[in-house]
Order: C-alpha cells, then structure tokens, then sequence
C-alpha cells in the first residue's frame, strides 16, 4: 500500500480549482473528526493523479489530516479544515462534488447540521461557481480558491431547510419592533402564541462579483418570500468572510434586523455581527458552547 503525504495549506489553492469528482459520498462529522465514504473519487493535485473505487474518506480537524483510501491506496493530505469551524456537527449523503480549472459543482442530496442549540435539515442542495465568464484580469491576485470563485460568480441554491417550531409571538414581536406602521397587519397574520413549524423552501441565491440577490420561500404560518440583498468579500489574508445585509424583505415587510438579530444570537465564536455586516472568521474555534 503506497502512502502519499502532500503538504497543502488548502486542497483548493492553486492558480485554478483542483481536478477532483467525487460520486455518491455520504458520512458524518463529529468532535472534530469525521468519517465518509464514496463509490468513486477522482483528483490532481500538484502532478499527482489518482483514481479510487470504493473509498473512505478519514478527517481531522485539529491534526488538519485528510486521508483518503482504498484497498491498494492511501492518500495523506496536510488540509485546512477551517470552513468546518461554524458547525458542532454535521452528517450527509447523497454527495456529489465535481471541478476542473474555471468550474466548481456540488450537489448535496441530505444534509443535518448541528449549530448549537439548533439543529437543521436540509436536502438538494446545489452549491456552484463559473469562472469561465470572468476575465483574467478580474481575478484576485494570487492563488484563487473556491470560496474566490464563489464570490465572483456563485450560485447557492436547496429545495427545503427545516428549522423546526418558532413561537408565533416570538415572531410579531420582531417584525411589529422593525415595522411599527404594519403592526394590524402582523398581529391579523400571527395571532395568538402557536408553535410555527418554520420551512424554507426553494432557495435561489446568486452572487456575481460580490453582490447576492436572492429569494426563498417561508412556508408556514406566514407562507411568503424572502427576498435577500448583500455584499459579500472574501478577505484572504485575515481569513475573514465578510458580508454586508443590504435587504431582507418579506413582502412588504423588513425583517433586516430580525435576521441580523437571530444570526447573533447562534452564538457562533467564528461569526459576529457588527451593525448589518456579518463577519464570519474561518479559523476560530466552533463555538463557545462546545469543548472542542
């Protein structure tokens, strides 16, 4: 069995995206580490081409140790798992994941995450970026990963996200707090206090050169589209995501605040809010809640 130790600060930094397809992988991450499995897995890196059948796929987070393996092969990467820091834990199936130079695709048939003291389900998710429509000199200097491409032209998009039940009066005390002139309007719509059972549909999220447009739909007791505005900027150098929530309108209501409020109260170490810009830090520790 041959084993293989590259050295990489990222799978992903290289002058285009890495070379890789996956197919069918599911699994679970946990405690920092994390097990998957694949019916078959492609990739280049560096000069080094490798083809699996049949693969398991072994992570860690604070050894930063990515190993893929199959009955003849073992792969030890060096990786940089700091886009796993939002969540405690997460498990999927149904994975699909697909590149070459200028595109980047995935699909993601069912996906749990665990961001304490919630939980969400999720299922068709599609997750992509075309650089073919870019020009070169619009590129960020450098090594270009994903996350680059995703910001220049990225599409985010899933069928359901199932949040569980929210207090239907814990829901029109924020919206008559951020729309004092629609109170008759939301106190009509969510009377009494009932358990809303809260599902976002259809999500339809586009970012070209920094800039998200996006809708989805809340189907539950108030059964209406969102429709998302932002600026997005990927600060490489501090690690740093940055995102600035222009609009977030449901009908004719503003629920920027409101939304902006429940993403502070996560209580996520690597993500803060500070006025209407959420700052996501891809190296700092999942949350204070945990023991990670």
């Amino acid at each position: 069995m041959k084993l293989l130790l590259i050295s990489l600060i990222s799978l992903n930094c290289f002058a285009g995206f890495p070379l890789v397809k996956f197919d069918d992988l599911y699994g679970e991450f946990e405690a920092n580490q994390g097990r998957a499995y694949a019916k078959s897995a492609k990739y280049d890196l560096q000069q080094v081409k490798i083809s699996h059948k049949e693969i398991e796929v072994q992570l860690n987070r604070k050894e930063k140790h990515l190993v893929i393996k199959d009955q003849s092969t073992t792969v030890e990467l060096i990786f940089d798992f700091s886009f796993l820091n939002v969540f405690k834990s997460f498990a999927f199936d149904g994975v699909s994941a697909e590149s070459n130079e200028r595109k980047f695709n995935l699909d993601i048939e069912n996906l749990d995450l665990n961001i304490e003291p919630r939980h969400y389900k999720t299922s068709n998710i599609v997750m992509s970026t075309d650089l073919t429509t870019i020009n070169s000199d619009e590129l960020p200097d450098g090594d270009i990963d994903i996350l680059d491409g995703f910001v220049l032209n990225g599409r985010l998009a899933f069928k359901k996200l199932v949040f569980g039940k929210v207090s239907s009066s814990y829901i029109a005390q924020n919206l008559i707090a951020e729309n004092p002139s629609h109170v008759s309007e939301i106190q009509d719509t969510l009377r009494g206090n009932k358990a809303i059972p809260l599902v976002l549909r259809n999500l339809n999220l586009s970012v070209h050169k920094g800039k998200i447009v996006g809708k989805i739909l809340l189907d539950s007791w108030i059964n209406a589209n969102l429709y998302i505005g932002a600026d997005i900027i990927h600060k490489k150098k501090q690690n740093m995501l940055e995102i600035n929530l222009r609009k977030a309108k449901l009908g004719i209501l503003s629920v920027r605040r409101f939304v902006l409020k429940e993403i502070r109260e996560l209580k996520v170490d690597a993500i803060t809010v500070k006025g209407n810009t959420i700052l996501i830090d891809m190296g700092r520790v999942v949350s204070s809640s945990s023991s990670l």
